[in-house]
């Protein structure tokens, strides 16, 4: 799941709820640099992994932006998702 906020990008690895990540998390720790296509717009940005209160932060965006997904509730969490903040390090290019 992403979710946007001032053009800054946080995305939770959720996989359905199962107890390990999705594949492309360990992808985004290991490079981070990414290509990141948000509607018409593509640009480059650079990944890391957030904890504590800036991570409390993005979950509570994601629970604002209505993702109703219920493993975002802290308290319904069956584990820690992790979650990756993402930042532009290039300026956006509009899709073909």
């Amino acid at each position: 799941m992403r979710v946007e906020h001032k053009g800054h990008y946080a995305a939770v690895a959720i996989k359905a709820g199962m107890a390990t990540n999705p594949h492309w998390y360990a992808s985004v720790l290991a490079d981070p640099v990414i290509e990141l296509q948000d509607g018409a717009v593509t640009r480059q940005f650079k990944a890391r992994e957030v904890s504590g209160s800036e991570k409390q932060l993005w979950w509570r965006r994601a629970r604002l932006s209505g993702h109703g997904c219920r493993p975002l509730s802290p308290d319904r969490c069956v584990r820690d998702y992790p979650a990756a903040y993402i930042v532009a390090i290039r300026a956006p290019r509009s899709a073909p």
